[in-house]
């Protein structure tokens, strides 16, 4: 045994220390390694006539120093009892570092305490002989755990080609095991749906902005298992590939295929949702209060830059104004009355309401829309309560053929068909619709009075809702020019009926009723 201070000066009890690891959660979960390497160090302690003092476990833990808790928390502890010389004991040199470098290192930390450390199945000796085997020793342990690393990542990276994703599964999907495949991802009940919600809402404009999506998830965050949803979150769901059931992993050059598991999105959901992404968002601030509720959701129509907001003062007086900030902008003036933007806005809102005529043929398409959407689920439910009769009573008669059957090879066959027809019985009862809780009258004529009084909701919101007011009617934040006003507007589909209405070559038939080639035909294709 190799020492780092005097024998001589060793007191008669030694002290020991003991240190067992191992590398993975798995070897901790299914009890290997741990106890093990503790009950073989107490008895080559008990065999040296050693005193353990304490035991120190890092379970599932590989890397450097600073990363092992147990065995910075043994460093604490030697330093919190300076007046001992400890012995550190471990299982295998293994144990100790794979890594040559690191191996010096954690030594030297333990020399500086004057600890000796030992080892059950290597001598430490401190003769240029005994320090070059322990060099060897320590080399070999670290080219095995970079071959290890190295084999571990080819099988990753075959797996990954196949289609199979092989890191830790993102929030809605989780991992099952297959005979054919082994570890397959699969939608998490009820997460899933929240986030192909917000995944769908995002790319058809029911969330114009990240921001929107963040608000909706907040609402679900119970569901969602977290506590906060930040844009970063929101983020990572809106680019998550696995969600359309498709792989890539570039730094390992895998390029984009279709997955072994199913996804809850479309990858057009996908692919819409990164072209949106790569716009930039307005992002509401906490200055933006309700003094100035248009502050950046208004562009100049020269620059094409948010305007922003100012107190000029005079002698006597403050005025308050919204602003281009654009310093190359060529506008003049460049500033305009808060109280002079805001009323115009309001009256744009009112001018892009649509007539009461297109709000009752809105109503009365969407009504028609879903009745009849109403009578195909009813029906599609109707035929799944007979296929699961059907179904229940198939596995009835092979019940009855497995009792009167004396052949085990035809038994075994009555029982796996039984088996696969109760799994498809629970498919179809899994995929079975439900009704809303929430009456579609009611909520349809929430749309209708919104849309037919957008500039009323607006006046009477808080600042959030102004936000939200502003986003739902326009899909891109409105130019204004300080001389000429508002600009050409892009409006979101439900305030586009007028202008369709007008380009229409139909003429506007009267309701109830929808007759073929009419206007409101075509507009029943547009709401579809």
């Amino acid at each position: 045994m190799g020492s780092f201070r005097n024998k001589n000066a060793m007191p008669q009890i030694i002290y020991v220390l003991i240190y067992c690891r191992v590398s993975s959660l798995r070897q901790v979960k299914e009890g290997n390694g741990l106890e093990g390497q503790e009950l073989r160090c107490r008895q080559y302690a008990t065999a040296k006539g050693y005193v353990v003092e304490k035991v120190f476990k890092d379970e599932g833990v590989s890397g450097k120093l600073f990363n092992r808790p147990a065995f910075k928390a043994m460093l604490d502890h030697m330093d919190a009892n300076p007046t001992k010389n400890y012995v550190v004991i471990f299982d295998d040199l293994k144990r100790f570092a794979r890594d040559v470098v690191f191996h010096f290192k954690l030594k030297s930390e333990l020399k500086a305490r004057n600890a000796i450390p030992e080892c059950l199945n290597f001598d430490f000796n401190d003769s240029p002989e005994g320090e070059f085997y322990e060099i060897m020793t320590a080399a070999q342990g670290q080219l095995e755990r970079k071959q290890n690393q190295r084999q571990v990542c080819q099988k990753m990276k075959a797996r990954l080609d196949k289609g199979c994703w092989c890191f830790c599964p993102p929030t809605g999907l989780t991992f099952i095991k297959t005979n054919e495949h082994g570890k397959v991802l699969i939608p998490k009940e009820g997460i899933a749906n929240v986030l192909k919600e917000a995944c769908e809402g995002f790319a058809n404009d029911r969330f114009l902005q990240q921001v929107d999506v963040q608000r909706f998830l907040e609402k679900h965050k119970t569901t969602l298992g977290i506590k906060n949803v930040y844009l970063s979150f929101v983020e990572r769901v809106l680019s998550n590939i696995l969600y359309s059931g498709y792989v890539e992993y570039p730094d390992w050059n895998v390029a984009r295929k279709k997955g072994i598991h199913n996804g809850f999105i479309s990858i057009d959901t996908f692919n819409k949702n990164q072209e949106k992404l790569k716009k930039k968002d307005v992002k509401i601030k906490s200055s933006d209060n309700l003094e100035y509720p248009l502050r950046r959701l208004i562009t100049c129509a020269i620059c094409k830059k948010p305007m922003t907001s100012s107190n000029p003062t005079g002698k006597r007086l403050s005025y308050k104004m919204y602003t281009c900030n654009n310093t190359n902008c060529s506008a003049k003036p460049k500033n305009i009355q808060k109280d002079l933007l805001e009323k115009e806005y309001v009256n744009l809102l009112k001018s892009i309401k649509p007539d009461k005529e297109i709000l009752v043929l809105v109503e009365n398409i969407a009504k028609d829309i879903w009745n009849n959407k109403s009578k195909e689920i009813i029906k599609s439910e109707k035929s799944k309560e007979v296929e699961i009769k059907n179904k229940k009573s198939s596995i009835n008669n092979y019940l009855d053929r497995i009792e009167k059957s004396k052949s085990e090879a035809v038994i075994e066959n009555y029982e796996t068909r039984i088996e696969e027809l109760s799994k498809e019985i629970q498919e179809l009862e899994k995929n079975k619709s439900t009704t809303p809780n929430i009456s579609f009258e009611r909520a349809l004529k929430e749309v209708i009075h919104f849309i037919g009084t957008p500039s009323n909701y607006w006046i009477n919101a808080d600042i959030e809702e102004k936000h939200m007011v502003h986003n739902l009617v326009f899909t891109k934040n409105p130019h204004f020019d300080m001389q000429h006003k508002f600009g050409t507007l892009n409006l979101s589909l439900p305030f586009q009926l007028k202008k369709e209405l007008i380009n229409s070559k139909s003429p506007l038939v009267e309701m109830p009723g929808v007759e073929p080639g009419s206007k409101g035909a075509d507009f029943k294709r547009l709401l579809l």
